[in-house]
């Protein structure tokens, strides 16, 4: 076999490579890889890429004006030194967003100085859908633009939160489950929960939601008459300019040839030179070609 034709069939097996890995899913809860029902693919579609962008680094967040950084159901995936970045970023007159039921989240609240507490836990209702207890339809509390719109928002086993202030609650026939057993008993009490709030530092805001799954596959396509729809283009558009963090977001978890495709997008040199390798194995082939 000659050795031009050698290097077609490499050509091939690395274009088809690519393809494979770009196209790949996973069934990663939260990811943005999986097109399953707890995934995040389809929410990835939605914001408009002239003025979105995934964040891998937060020294990336430095100078940034008039912009939002989402960051849904975080790990404890990060430094200190990111802690003091995202705190920059607010107090610089930026927005955080954050949404989390896990309680992760606590300790970058704490690190960037709100006074928010995410409180783990399932969070029921008898105002519900699909007649699940922990499918709580929630009301907006007070006018701010990020409930523009939006008559309800359903959450799926949320927590709840105390501190900022609230702007979305849930009605007063709410509980929280805690031996899951979708009823209300005598060592559990009704009331109105929160699980939206926010509050300001320095010159920017913090909003905090008790729910990352308002995110995923299967409640981003709720029936429009819920306001998730709504809430969600409120959240994109709150600044001029998106960051979806993928630092300690579980949006960016990977497997399989997923991870590949995460991690030269990670490291963008290791792209440009795959790259560069393709192109001049072409031209040489052109040459000889021609020759």
């Amino acid at each position: 076999m000659k050795n031009e034709n050698i290097i077609v069939i490499i050509i091939l097996i690395a274009v088809m490579f690519l393809l494979i890995t770009h196209l790949s899913t996973n069934i990663l809860e939260f990811s943005r890889y999986n097109t399953g029902w707890n995934g995040t693919s389809g929410f990835f579609n939605l914001p408009d890429r002239h003025n979105t962008e995934d964040i891998f680094n937060t020294s990336l967040l430095q100078g940034r004006k008039n912009t939002t950084l989402l960051m849904i159901a975080p790990r404890e995936k990060y430094h200190a030194r990111d802690l003091t970045e995202y705190r920059s970023f607010v107090e610089e007159g930026n927005t955080l967003f954050l949404a989390d039921d896990f309680g992760a989240g606590n300790k970058i609240l704490q690190g960037i100085g709100s006074s928010i507490i995410i409180i783990p836990g399932i969070l029921s209702s008898v105002d519900r859908v699909y007649n699940q207890s922990y499918t709580v339809v929630t009301y907006p509390f007070l006018d701010h633009p990020i409930n523009k719109d939006v008559s309800s928002l359903v959450l799926n086993k949320g927590a709840t939160l105390e501190g900022g202030e609230p702007l979305m609650k849930t009605t007063l026939m709410s509980w929280i489950d805690t031996d899951n057993d979708g009823r209300i008993t005598k060592k559990e009490y009704l009331g109105k929960f929160t699980v939206l709030t926010h509050e300001s530092i320095g010159k920017g805001e913090v909003f905090v939601l008790s729910d990352p799954s308002i995110f995923t596959n299967k409640m981003g396509t709720i029936e429009e008459k819920w306001g998730n729809h709504q809430f969600i283009r409120n959240v994109i558009k709150l600044n001029n300019h998106l960051l979806i963090d993928q630092i300690c977001s579980r949006t960016a978890d990977t497997d399989g040839f997923s991870a590949v495709m995460q991690n030269m997008k990670n490291y963008p040199l290791f792209t440009l030179l795959f790259i560069g390798m393709m192109f001049f194995s072409l031209v040489i082939i052109i040459q000889k070609r021609i020759l």
